[in-house]
């Protein structure tokens, strides 16, 4: 089911949560704790962080367990925001780069996804894909439900949607179709995860943090089921979705 990690505020290594935390996404790729079944993330992971005014983007198909060399990236970088991913892919999609989230458009937005959509395979990806637009369409490059949620979530925002007003399309899809819709989507200054059928934690302090597990022994708020976590430079608030 994957699991992700996003972080807001001062400059920080994304090791210190990603690799070194007692229950860091590292630990979760073999031993993840709150995932509705299996316990490893071992298909892929990826990275996009802020620093020096720019944003910056890695996406691997090997797990983080087997990738040294983004590892010491993860240890050398300094990002004051950062989103983190480790998949556990779903039946029927592939092991490939181009798969891993975070997911990428061309002006700097970036999207993971935990969970799945019901019967992706089995029709409802033609009907989703429907509801993109051409341009969007064009711009998806794997084979994951995932990705074409983000082209959904995309679409309205060309349209004119605000950040939070694009994430009424994975309500409609979770109602529709069914399926679990954790969700992060990182639009330029706003930062929104979702949760939906699957876990979710927030810690708001020096730094706003959100993960589908609690990291630490530290107190971690839990998320309540069918809602929005929306992270600024205001601080963190909740909404129904």
């Amino acid at each position: 089911m994957c699991r992700h990690v996003a972080y807001w505020g001062p400059p920080i290594a994304p090791a210190a949560l990603v690799l070194d935390a007692p229950n860091s996404l590292l630990d979760q790729c073999t031993g993840a704790r709150e995932m509705s079944w299996g316990q490893d993330n071992l298909d892929g992971w990826g990275m996009a962080w802020a620093a020096d005014d720019h944003v910056r983007h890695h996406r691997s198909g090997v797990p983080l367990t087997d990738d040294p060399q983004g590892r010491h990236r993860l240890r050398t970088i300094s990002a004051s925001r950062f989103v983190v991913h480790i998949r556990q892919m779903t039946p029927g999609s592939t092991r490939h780069e181009t798969n891993s989230a975070p997911f990428r458009d061309g002006y700097g937005r970036f999207f993971t996804h935990n969970g799945f959509v019901s019967d992706f395979r089995s029709g409802v990806r033609d009907e989703l894909l429907a509801k993109v637009s051409p341009a969007r369409g064009a711009g998806i490059k794997g084979d994951t439900d995932s990705e074409v949620l983000f082209a959904l979530v995309l679409s309205r925002l060309d349209d004119g949607a605000s950040p939070v007003e694009s994430m009424g399309v994975i309500t409609e899809v979770a109602e529709l179709y069914g399926g679990r819709y954790n969700v992060v989507l990182w639009d330029g200054d706003t930062i929104i995860a979702t949760r939906w059928d699957n876990s979710l934690y927030v810690r708001d302090g020096a730094a706003a943090l959100v993960s589908s597990e609690p990291l630490d022994d530290a107190e971690w708020q839990s998320v309540p089921e069918r809602t929005m976590v929306v992270v600024t430079n205001d601080g963190v608030r909740m909404e129904d979705l």
